[in-house]
Protein backbone atom coordinates (compact mmCIF):
# COMPACT_ATOMS: atom_id res chain seq x y z
CA UNK A 1 0.00 0.00 0.00
CA UNK A 2 1.57 3.16 -1.09
CA UNK A 3 0.76 6.53 -0.71
CA UNK A 4 1.48 7.90 -4.44
CA UNK A 5 1.33 11.55 -3.64
CA UNK A 6 2.12 14.30 -7.21
CA UNK A 7 5.84 13.82 -7.50
CA UNK A 8 6.16 10.86 -5.61
CA UNK A 9 3.43 8.90 -8.30
CA UNK A 10 5.42 10.07 -10.91
CA UNK A 11 8.40 8.98 -9.97
CA UNK A 12 7.25 5.51 -9.19
CA UNK A 13 4.83 4.49 -12.52
CA UNK A 14 8.22 5.97 -14.53
CA UNK A 15 10.61 3.62 -12.62
CA UNK A 16 7.76 0.83 -12.75
CA UNK A 17 7.35 0.82 -16.13
CA UNK A 18 10.89 0.95 -16.95
CA UNK A 19 11.68 -2.05 -14.37
CA UNK A 20 8.14 -3.73 -14.52
CA UNK A 21 6.14 -2.54 -17.74
CA UNK A 22 3.80 -5.41 -17.14
CA UNK A 23 2.46 -4.42 -13.70
CA UNK A 24 2.21 -0.91 -14.93
CA UNK A 25 -1.63 -0.46 -15.78
CA UNK A 26 -2.45 -2.81 -12.49
CA UNK A 27 -0.97 -0.01 -10.81
CA UNK A 28 -2.74 2.75 -12.46
CA UNK A 29 -5.85 1.25 -12.23
CA UNK A 30 -5.80 0.32 -8.78
CA UNK A 31 -4.74 4.24 -8.12
CA UNK A 32 -6.64 5.60 -10.66
CA UNK A 33 -5.44 9.59 -10.05
CA UNK A 34 -5.58 8.94 -5.69
CA UNK A 35 -2.84 8.93 -3.78
CA UNK A 36 -4.05 6.15 -1.63
CA UNK A 37 -5.68 2.94 -2.50
CA UNK A 38 -9.56 3.18 -1.48
CA UNK A 39 -10.45 1.34 2.10
CA UNK A 40 -12.10 -1.83 0.62
CA UNK A 41 -8.81 -2.41 -1.13
CA UNK A 42 -7.02 -1.72 1.90
CA UNK A 43 -9.14 -3.49 4.41
CA UNK A 44 -8.34 -7.33 3.22
CA UNK A 45 -4.20 -6.58 3.76
CA UNK A 46 -5.46 -4.94 7.45
CA UNK A 47 -7.20 -8.40 7.87
CA UNK A 48 -4.55 -10.57 6.81
CA UNK A 49 -1.61 -8.73 8.32
CA UNK A 50 -3.46 -8.81 11.80
CA UNK A 51 -4.31 -12.42 11.42
CA UNK A 52 -0.62 -13.02 10.66
CA UNK A 53 0.68 -11.31 13.22
CA UNK A 54 -1.87 -12.59 16.10
CA UNK A 55 -0.91 -16.01 14.57
CA UNK A 56 3.01 -15.06 14.93
CA UNK A 57 2.59 -14.22 18.86
CA UNK A 58 4.11 -11.30 20.32
CA UNK A 59 7.64 -10.21 19.27
CA UNK A 60 10.67 -12.26 20.96
CA UNK A 61 12.81 -10.10 23.16
CA UNK A 62 16.53 -9.77 22.39
CA UNK A 63 18.77 -11.85 24.27
CA UNK A 64 21.31 -8.95 25.22
CA UNK A 65 19.89 -5.35 24.96
CA UNK A 66 21.87 -3.24 22.66
CA UNK A 67 23.74 -1.12 24.08
CA UNK A 68 26.42 1.85 22.99
CA UNK A 69 29.78 0.96 21.64
CA UNK A 70 32.20 1.60 24.22
CA UNK A 71 34.39 5.12 23.62
CA UNK A 72 37.28 4.55 21.95
CA UNK A 73 40.84 4.66 24.18
CA UNK A 74 42.84 7.95 23.25
CA UNK A 75 46.11 7.23 23.08
CA UNK A 76 49.22 9.28 24.79
CA UNK A 77 51.45 10.90 21.82
CA UNK A 78 54.93 9.82 23.05
CA UNK A 79 57.87 12.47 20.92
CA UNK A 80 61.74 12.11 22.40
Amino acid sequence: MLYLRPGTREHFLAELSRDWPEHLEGYERLYDGRAYLTEAQVKPVRTLVARLRAEAGPPRERPQPLRPAPEPEQLALALD
